[in-house]
Order: C-alpha cells, then structure tokens, then sequence
C-alpha cells in the first residue's frame, strides 16, 4: 500500500488538473456570444440613434465620452472616437488632438468632425491620471503586469492561485480602486473637479475653464443636442458633476440647460442597479433608479426645444458573463396595464436606427420599461446585450 500512495497521488492530481482545465473550457466558452442573432423585446420597440438627429435644423450634435473604472489611456480615447466616426459615415480621425489639461492631471480632447452638411463636436474625458499616483501605491501587491502596474521589481514575491492573482491584481487593484478612490470625500471632489472643468470647456457656449469660473465668468449652455457615452462608473461621475454644479447660483443655469440638451444617456457596462443601492434604502417609496429618475426630472423640465418631445432615453449596454454590468430590469416596479400602453405608444414611432456594433460581435436588444406609471413620463430605460464581452 505504501508503495503505491506515490501513484495514487499523481493519480487525484492529474484527475485534479483535468478538472480544473475542463472548468477552465466551460469559463471560456461561457464567455462567447450566447445571442446569436439580434432581437427586441416587444418587437416594435426601438430608439433613435445618433445619426437620427442630424438634419437640416440640427446640423450639429454633442457627443461626450466619459470612461468607467480600471486605469484608461490616450488608446481608449482614439478607439472610442474612430469607432463611432466609422459608424456615423464621419471620416475617421489620423491624429490625437492636444489635449486640455483638466485638475489633478486629467485630460480632455475635442474632436470636431464633418460630413456634408454635419458637423459631429465629439468631447472626450480621461479621468484616469487623476487615480493614478493613488492606484501605484498598490503595486506592491500586484503579482500580475496591469496597465498601470508594469515594473516587475515592485511586484509581490508572493505566489497565488491564477484566479486569486487575476482577480487582485487586474479587478481589485486596478479597477475597483477606482470606484474606492472617488467614494472618498476628497477623492470625488477631484474627480468631479476635473470632469466638470470637461463639460465647461465642451459645452459651454464661451468655452470656459474651471479657472475662468473661479475668476467670477457665468457660463452658458450651448444649444446643440447632446449624447452622453458613459461607461459604468461614469455615469454616476457625470450625473454627480451636473448636480453638484446646480447647487451653484453661477453655474445653476448652466447645469439645467445642459441636462436639458441630453437626447440620450448610453450606459455602457451599465451599472447603475448597484450604484442606486444606498440610494434607495432612504425611502420605501424611492423608484428603483432613482440616479436616473432624478436625471430624467431634470432633463424634462428643461428640456431643449430642439429634442423630439419625448422623455429622455436611457440605453444601458450589459452582458449575462460581465461581473461588473446590470441590466434594467422591467419588472423593477411592476408597471400598471396603463403605464405598458403608453409606454409602448411613445415606442411605436422610433424605429431602431442605431449605431451598430461591428457584425463580429452581434447582440441582444431588449427595450426595459422601468417603474411605475409616473417613470414612463419621465424616462425610457432601453437594455442592450453583448454577449461577447467578459
């Protein structure tokens, strides 16, 4: 017997290592696309794209691109910007503009793109440097390259298990440090900071600065429609800038007039159900997205003329093998026989039109009507699935 535990051991081990490849395989193969061909849920729903509102009274459109958590460069700006001109008809952009220094190192470009008579102002923030020096302080404990973490020599010594050190080094480490960094007081107001010396600089019909504003300048909106592209966590930073500028007699017109612009609100890897936890627990009465119900209140009231006279859209971009994407769910609030019918007449009209992603990549439309009869006069909430994204 003693003669045969070595074997017997080499035996459970390599049985152990088969299982751990073929959980391995599964994991994988979970994270292709399980929506083959693209489908909408009612099937006469849809939303007006982009290029749905260029004509010849709205020459002009704003797009603002805000990135989520994890350490992003001047690669995602230049991604972001030649994927959407591609899918707009616009000629794609050879070279990085010079970017705006923005507090606490960020950065900003602005693209102005046009195509006939179109004129497409693409605004984009990258709040990442601001996070930066704080993240580096952890990677000492990385046992993995990151995009922020790169020299070896500081890395831990420590071995871990591959998924322990996958997930430490590339979520804990660089990605959900993000979200820890801007819950902080002082860490929120430099994000924020920075994004709103962004929408300023963008959207101001002046262009000012933050410094300029210190320096006692009243900025004004300016009229052009506007879609905001925010990724997970910055939604919640563009929503919380605009707020906050509110509670400013300078800045109160601006922030309302600038809501007003929004025609859609993309939420891409939407994450928006967890953020709007602590939020709801303030009352039992509070809708189930209150970070978009307040939004949408805001946005309505205010409203640009120029816009279609419907409530605001809200597209929210998840995946079923995302860790870190929700979708709106429907039946959130379960919505009166009243509420579905007049939800699905301001749907009937808006035939989807939208700005595809490549044919490699296909996904699942599902329009989601969140909350009660009073949430369909004030929002449209519209879940898109990708499911070739982990």
């Amino acid at each position: 017997m003693a003669e045969g535990q070595p074997q017997t051991r080499r035996s459970v081990r390599l049985w152990i290592a088969l299982a751990v490849l073929a959980s391995l395989v599964l994991f994988l193969t979970s994270c292709t696309t399980p929506y083959r061909h693209p489908q909408l849920r009612p099937a006469d729903a849809g939303f007006a794209g982009i290029d749905e509102l260029f004509g010849p009274e709205t020459p002009e459109v704003d797009v603002l691109l805000i990135h989520g958590m994890g350490t992003h460069t001047e690669t995602w700006v230049q991604s972001m910007v030649n994927q959407l001109a591609a899918a707009l008809g616009f000629p794609a952009p050879t070279i990085l503009p010079p970017a705006d220094s923005l507090p606490h190192d960020a950065k900003h470009y602005r693209y102005a793109l046009t195509s006939a008579n179109r004129n497409l102002q693409i605004s984009a923030v990258l709040w990442s440097p601001v996070t930066s020096p704080a993240k580096a302080t952890l990677c000492y404990d990385v046992t993995q390259p990151t995009s922020l973490c790169t020299d070896r020599t500081v890395f831990s010594k420590d071995r871990r298990a591959w998924a322990n050190a996958l997930i430490k080094s590339q979520i804990m480490d660089d990605r959900l440090s993000d979200v820890t960094f801007y819950l902080n007081e002082d860490g929120g107001r430099q994000i924020r900071e920075a994004i709103q010396d962004a929408l300023l600089r963008s959207l101001s019909a002046q262009g000012l600065s933050l410094d300029q504003l210190s320096a006692g300048a009243t900025p004004t909106a300016k009229t052009a429609p506007l879609f905001v592209i925010s990724e997970s966590l910055g939604s919640k930073i563009v929503v919380d800038s605009l707020k906050e500028f509110e509670t400013r007699h300078q800045t109160q017109a601006f922030a309302q007039q600038t809501r007003g612009n929004i025609h859609t609100l993309f939420l891409l890897a939407n994450q928006i159900p967890i953020l709007n936890l602590s939020v709801r627990i303030r009352s039992r009465d509070s809708p189930h997205y209150p970070h978009l119900t307040e939004l949408a209140q805001a946005r309505n009231a205010d409203r640009n003329p120029r816009l279609p006279d419907v409530p605001l859209h809200v597209v929210a971009f998840s995946d079923p093998n995302d860790l870190f994407s929700y979708q709106l769910v429907s039946n959130a609030d379960p919505p009166t026989a009243r509420h579905h019918q007049q939800c699905r007449r301001l749907q009937r009209p808006h035939r989807p039109r939208v700005v595809r992603e490549p044919a490699d990549r296909p996904h699942l439309l599902s329009p989601e009507l969140a909350g009660g009869e009073s949430d369909c006069a004030r929002f449209r909430c519209i879940s898109e699935f990708n499911g070739n994204r982990l």
